[in-house]
């Protein structure tokens, strides 16, 4: 053993080894392997196994943490996209039990593509709005004339106005759902052309029955799906442009050319509807010149019929009010020839004329009513002509046309009263006739 603490390798040749010296190479010793291990384990053993227990015991203690966070970061994503998975299939399937319309299904769609919606340039030519922006009732780029609540208003509008409607599909369950809204519906391109054929957008969630109903009646397997229709005569819904599944399977260039190509016909039917429109109006014109000369010819011919009517009913009238005063002339009381139990009666006509009559006092006024009648009517000068006993109309009743009345003091004298219980005119007065007509107004 050397001073160094080193173990002096056997050697044959003592007298060439100096105390304190180097050790010499020896052939012996380089050559045999066990020889050298011999010679070296010793300080492997005293420097080399306890560095690297403890470099081993560190990266340990390093590594466990760092593995632990891994696999904890690791199951909280995990975690994290199967419970966001979770939430969206249990909303598909608890939509039905909450009933909404049309409308509300809409606007719940364009708030949450307004709030997912990020503003982003996919190239400096090419540059593209929030979604918000462009697709809002109140103050968006497409507004409120624009945007449909539900398929049905959209081929409505479509087939009136002779307008494109662009269709958007959702499924909110994609992965990449906001592709299509970001990078398609929100670029100015796409807004443009809009813009350009003054198109009628619809967009609907693929969630709700109404868009499940259109994607069944259309066959549309793929998601989200783009689509430009036009409505024809008939209003059969056509579909002039599509995308669906990929962003990659929409090209705008190929969009634009097949509206192009399209729009040609929209204007046709435009002009069908024109025509067809002002053939109708022509007709509705025609119809209400015809319907207004009916009118007036039907109007002349009621006036005519009415005035017929009347004049006969006067003419029946004429005639049996003159049989009822010539049936009265017959019943007439003759002036009684004496003063006794008598009325002394002035009547004055509308005329001025004045005539002086005794009537018997027993009779009741409806004998002068009688008397100026006949007397006004004439009957009494052709009294001599007359037919006798001559009967009354049956069921008619005579309305005397004037009132008499005693001026000082003014009485209305009433036909059904006796003369000599009216002390106006008994046992003398006078009357005067007054036309009711006159005494209405």
């Amino acid at each position: 053993m050397s001073v160094l603490g080193y173990r002096d390798p056997p050697s044959n040749n003592n007298e060439n080894s100096v105390p304190g010296g180097f050790p010499t190479e020896d052939s012996s010793l380089t050559n045999d392997p066990q020889a050298i291990n011999g010679y070296l384990r010793p300080t492997q053993m005293e420097f080399g196994q306890p560095n690297r227990a403890k470099n081993l015991v560190i990266i340990m203690i390093l590594r466990l943490p760092l593995l632990l966070l891994s696999f904890i970061l690791s199951v909280l994503l995990s975690s994290i996209s199967f419970i966001d998975r979770f939430l969206k299939i249990s909303a598909f399937y608890n939509r039905g039990k909450y009933t909404s319309s049309h409308t509300q299904d809409f606007d719940m769609l364009l708030e949450s593509l307004s709030s997912r919606s990020v503003t982003s340039l996919t190239s400096p030519d090419t540059p593209a709005y929030n979604f918000g922006s462009v697709y809002n009732r109140e103050n968006g780029i497409i507004g409120a004339e624009q945007l449909k609540s539900s398929f049905v208003s959209l081929l409505e509008a479509c087939s009136k106005q002779c307008k494109y409607g662009f269709i958007y599909l959702h499924d909110p369950l994609l992965d990449d759902a906001m592709s299509f809204p970001n990078e398609i519906l929100c670029t100015e391109r796409f807004v443009n052309l809009i813009k350009k054929y003054e198109g009628l957008v619809w967009m609907a969630d693929i969630t709700t029955a109404e868009a499940l109903q259109v994607a069944n009646s259309w066959k549309i397997r793929r998601y989200p799906y783009l689509a430009v229709v036009m409505v024809r005569s008939g209003r059969k819904a056509e579909v002039v442009a599509s995308a669906s599944g990929s962003i990659d399977n929409y090209d705008p260039v190929k969009f634009e050319r097949q509206l192009q190509q399209n729009h040609g016909k929209l204007v046709q039917v435009a002009q069908q509807r024109q025509n067809a429109e002002m053939e109708r109006l022509i007709r509705g014109q025609q119809d209400s010149r015809f319907r207004e000369s009916l009118r007036r010819d039907q109007e002349r011919d009621r006036v005519r019929e009415e005035t017929r009517r009347a004049e006969e009913y006067e003419q029946n009238q004429d005639r049996m009010n003159r049989e009822w005063l010539i049936s009265r002339l017959h019943k007439l009381h003759p002036e009684p020839s004496t003063s006794e139990n008598t009325s002394r009666i002035a009547i004055r006509f509308e005329n001025n004329q004045r005539i002086i009559r005794k009537f018997d006092a027993d009779l009741p006024i409806e004998e002068i009513y009688a008397f100026v009648a006949l007397y006004q009517s004439g009957i009494m000068d052709e009294a001599n002509s007359l037919p006798e006993h001559t009967e009354p109309p049956t069921g008619f009743v005579y309305k005397y046309d004037f009132l008499l009345i005693s001026p000082v003091p003014r009485v209305e004298l009433e036909p059904d009263c006796l003369i000599k219980d009216c002390d106006a005119i008994f046992p003398s007065g006078n009357i005067l006739i007054e036309d009711i007509d006159s005494t209405e107004e």
